[in-house]
């Protein structure tokens, strides 16, 4: 356990990442269900992509853009169908709505880990004072050019569906993602953030 006597989810966040070791850290919610072999797929997953970075280095070729996080599948703890259904709806609206304000796939928290050497280089550039923020959203726009989020859909979890429970929970939540596109939209444009993005895959 890590003491933080600041109230808020992104204080939490900041603070956990901070104390975190090994080169990889995993981060869900204090209400997600775990699968029997979630940390064994996650390492394994974490293992592909480095083995895959160290043989272009090895054969000469540019690797791409360097995955810096991960994130996995989620899925609402409903009665089926529901769960399947919902789980897409929603996941499927976060991911597409954030993908396209980032550029590349956002980081989904309640399922994610991330290279502790890459949270260490921009933590000092994300402001979590700030509440309102949607925290997983406010870190993916610390991704660089150069650097992208993985998808791996294998990697599952199961989730409180909390955030289907009622329209003043799912107002919050849209609420939140958008303020929190819009306030880093200041700081750096849509256009500006996808043109360096296409700039560095060249």
């Amino acid at each position: 356990m890590v003491e933080e006597p600041r109230r808020g989810i992104t204080w939490a966040v900041h603070t956990g990442f901070n104390a975190a070791r090994g080169d990889i850290f995993l981060r869900t919610d204090a209400d997600t269900v775990l699968r029997s072999d979630y940390v064994a797929k996650s390492m394994e997953a974490w293992r592909e992509v480095l083995a895959a970075e160290s043989s272009q280095a090895q054969g000469g070729r540019g690797s791409g853009r360097k995955v810096v996080a991960m994130t996995g599948a989620a899925r609402f703890e409903l009665p089926s169908p529901w769960a399947g259904l919902l789980s897409r709806v929603y996941l499927g609206a976060y991911s597409l709505t954030a993908g396209a304000a980032l550029g590349h796939a956002p980081i989904f928290g309640t399922n994610c880990s991330i290279r502790r050497s890459w949270w260490l280089s921009v933590r000092d550039g994300v402001d979590y004072s700030d509440p309102v923020v949607h925290e997983d959203l406010h870190l993916s726009f610390a991704v660089r050019p150069d650097e992208t989020v993985a998808v791996r859909d294998e990697i599952g979890v199961e989730m409180d569906p909390r955030a289907l429970r009622g329209i003043r929970q799912m107002a919050r939540r849209f609420y939140r993602g958008f303020y929190t596109i819009f306030s880093n939209w200041r700081k750096q444009s849509p256009q500006q953030r996808l043109w360096q993005r296409l700039q560095a895959r060249r």
